[in-house]
């Protein structure tokens, strides 16, 4: 829900509220040794469920002051989740009953130099807790007992960003900042298998602080748009996802910095007409070794293909028209001493067709996916570092959808 006053003390007064409960049944399995009743122990047939509630609320203050060329903004999030994850054939607790909180403070500035320059800074208050009771890991990592805690962490994040207009439809921009993101608190908690650990004082959980630069320049006339952007991020303590002997999913503490590169380009033909394309590609790397520089690629868990899609809209009557995305993932091959041999990508392209008609009452559309019926295995099959014959497949195919909407 989302409540505006367009006129509190001068200015506008946003808030929004919002309350989740989410319930999620994974797929089953043996997972070789994994689920067992007891360390030595058969196998047992079993699969988790993930359960939260979260609640939250976003304010927001914004203010235009002198004569308007200096923009005020400021407010606060809180943030309330509580969730675990249960094994539901046997109702034992994977990941025990946690709650996480954050009240976060914020204040931003905008200020415009003239017609031409535009100078923004600010500050955001990260103030967290995690709330965990005493529990027991399951059989498979040592049924080991974790000692509860209530960690917090509180971090001052700031960050700047310059924005010149040289002349009509041209924008070069640069910024800087600091972000703030919380481990899959989950997945640490599950893998615990050394004695005598607690909660306060698992250094996995700590937050990921990353430093972030982004440059970039656009422009925009009456039929064509273009922008670019370079972009790179630290983080000395990142959060990277693995697995174990049993292909399940752990958090690695290491540091790791990603670099990357983004193009956008729109030209409008007609009224009815216009295409575009995007590229993307990223390169991120971490450090194996612990000696304080990254020398592996991260792997397809934790970075995607590089990708260029084109699209194409038309309107080819006032009730018929259509759009056609191709898009190409390029191959991509991870190098580095930890790097998994074997895991490399080998790249695909496929081809979506979405026609629509306009019906006396609503409108009709096909959705084609993969138009082409391309035959590939999924970038996730191919670069999962630990092969699993349930995680090995094929993408679905030339696959049909037909919709109709009515808007009331």
């Amino acid at each position: 829900m989302t409540l505006v006053h367009s006129n509190f003390v001068g200015g506008n007064l946003t808030a929004q509220i919002f309350d989740q409960e989410y319930k999620a049944l994974f797929e089953g399995g043996l997972f070789g040794g994994f689920f067992r009743l007891t360390p030595d122990g058969p196998p047992f047939l079993d699969q988790s469920a993930v359960v939260s509630d979260k609640t939250g609320l976003k304010l927001a203050y914004n203010r235009l002051l002198a004569d308007d060329a200096l923009q005020l903004t400021a407010g606060f999030d809180v943030f309330r989740d509580e969730s675990a994850q249960i094994l539901d054939r046997s109702g034992r607790e994977w990941v025990p009953e946690t709650l996480f909180e954050t009240l976060s403070p914020f204040l931003q500035l905008k200020l415009d130099l003239g017609e031409r320059v535009s100078l923004s800074g600010g500050a955001r208050l990260e103030d967290a807790r995690l709330e965990v009771d005493d529990y027991t890991t399951i059989a498979a990592v040592n049924s080991t007992f974790v000692s509860g805690g209530e960690p917090t962490f509180d971090e001052t994040l700031f960050n700047v960003g310059l924005v010149i207009r040289p002349t009509q439809g041209w924008n070069l921009y640069g910024a800087f900042n600091e972000s703030f993101t919380m481990p899959d608190v989950g997945r640490v908690l599950r893998a615990v298998n050394s004695p005598g650990a607690d909660v306060d004082t698992l250094l996995n959980l700590e937050p990921v602080i990353a430093e972030n630069l982004e440059v970039g320049l656009e422009y925009s006339s009456r039929r064509f748009t273009a922008r670019t952007s370079l972009f790179e991020s630290e983080a000395e303590n990142g959060s990277r996802l693995a697995t174990n002997p049993e292909g399940i999913f752990e958090v690695v503490r290491q540091r790791t910095e990603l670099e990357g590169i983004e193009l956008f380009a729109e030209y409008v033909v007609s009224d009815s007409f216009s295409i575009s394309a995007n590229y993307a590609r990223t390169n991120g790397e971490f450090d194996s070794d612990s000696d304080g520089r990254v020398d592996t690629d991260l792997d397809g868990l934790n970075i995607g293909p590089d990708r260029l899609s084109l699209f194409l809209d038309g309107t080819l009557t006032d009730r018929f028209g259509g759009h056609v995305q191709v898009s190409r993932f390029f191959d991509r091959d991870f190098g580095g001493p930890a790097a998994r041999v074997g895991r490399d990508f080998d790249g695909y392209t496929l081809v979506d067709l979405s026609p629509w008609l306009d019906l006396p009452v609503g409108q009709l559309r096909l959705g084609l996916e993969d138009l082409l019926n391309e035959d590939y295995f999924t970038y996730f099959a191919q670069t999962e570092p630990f092969a699993r014959s349930d995680t090995y497949f094929k993408g679905n195919g030339r696959t049909f959808g037909l919709s109709w909407r009515v808007e009331l």
